[in-house]
């Protein structure tokens, strides 16, 4: 049986914070999640110039336990999608 999501807040900076927070009942929302951003991610990037996309620093992110698959990408504090 699965069970409700947590609305715990995770700040993703390792692989092994993935594996930390990933679980059976959480695996395809947080998969969802990953993917939608990284996508939308490449998607931004092509905006941007070159200079820019070297300014970029990414070191976490953060990743809510909430079970929506709604995703935020905000850059330089402005939301860019989501």
């Amino acid at each position: 049986m699965k069970t409700k999501p947590t609305n715990k807040i995770y700040e993703i900076s390792t692989v092994q914070d993935i594996f930390d927070v990933v679980t059976e009942d959480n695996l395809e929302v947080f998969m969802k999640d990953l993917i939608n951003t990284v996508i939308s991610y490449a998607a931004f990037k092509k905006e941007l110039s070159e200079e820019e996309i070297k300014e970029i620093k990414a070191p976490s992110f953060m990743w809510i336990d909430d079970g929506t698959n709604d995703f935020q990408i905000k850059y330089n504090g402005e939301l860019i999608t989501g």
